[in-house]
């Protein structure tokens, strides 16, 4: 991969308040955060600040909220709830001309067992991404997997090109993954 193409393909976090100085300088893409707390989606200073920050910047990244929302939750009010603030994202997304949305995958080791997991977040995707505009991207992200393989078999099961993968490197190289990172790329390099 040209030095170019990979540019492209690199977007800083907004996590640090000066990522999205430094994305501009370096012509790097942005991964707006600010919405990560699903109560910002209904504040407007919220827009205001993101407008802001993102001025200048080309390639870029909504990340959704996280907190206590689980596509493949035991409960279903809370999926209901995950979809509800999912829908929020994406009205966010669009009224910023955004096209592409990160979300974590949901997985919480101890809790789910992987196969159900897996299961219960490809009924949630393929229930829900007839609601996402044809034009718009919505990539999973690993959090708390300890491999690849089940961000893999949910591409598999929902293949539908609106949802893709959204590789956290920091993520795969902390002590839940058994997976070292270099070893992810090529099971989910097809999504």
């Amino acid at each position: 991969m040209e030095r170019r193409e990979l540019r492209k393909k690199l977007h800083l976090s907004g996590m640090d308040s000066r990522a999205a100085e430094l994305a501009k300088q370096r012509g790097l893409g942005f991964e707006i955060t600010e919405f990560c707390w699903a109560p910002r989606l209904e504040q407007p200073d919220a827009m205001a600040l993101v407008r802001r920050q993102i001025e200048g910047v080309r390639h870029l990244w909504l990340h959704a909220p996280f907190a206590e929302l689980i596509p493949c939750a035991i409960d279903p009010l809370v999926r209901r709830i995950t979809a509800q603030r999912y829908r929020q994202t994406i009205a966010v997304a669009r009224q910023m001309g955004i096209r592409r949305i990160v979300i974590h995958d949901g997985f919480v080791p101890f809790v789910y067992f992987p196969e159900w997991f897996v299961e219960q977040s490809v009924r949630f995707w393929r229930d829900f991404l007839p609601e996402v505009p044809q034009d718009m991207t919505i990539a999973l992200e690993n959090v708390m997997d300890d491999g690849p393989d089940m961000l893999a078999a949910i591409m598999e099961g929902v293949n539908d090109p609106r949802l893709g993968v959204c590789l956290d490197v920091g993520h795969a190289n902390t002590t839940v993954s058994k997976t070292p990172p270099l070893d992810w790329i090529a099971p989910l390099s097809p999504w």
